[in-house]
């Protein structure tokens, strides 16, 4: 199977969230296999490595769908 990403950090931060509260959360960098750098934030409570591989898969699905446009 071809690498469609590599994890490039994990940091953990504290975020403020809409409602005005904060949450700790882990900031994941990534890089796709078209050279393009992101991050997704992963609450601390739902950081495994599966939710973790399921929320870059649909990011980099994502990103890349973006890429493939043509006008």
């Amino acid at each position: 199977m071809a690498v469609k990403y590599k994890v490039t950090g994990v940091t953990k931060r504290t975020i403020l969230k809409p409602d005005g509260t904060f949450t700790n959360a882990y900031e994941v960098a990534f890089e796709t296999q078209s050279g393009v750098k992101d991050t997704i934030d992963v609450p601390v409570e739902l950081f495994t490595k599966e939710h973790v591989k399921a929320e870059l898969d649909k990011a980099v699905a994502n990103i890349e769908a973006i890429i493939s446009l043509q006008g």
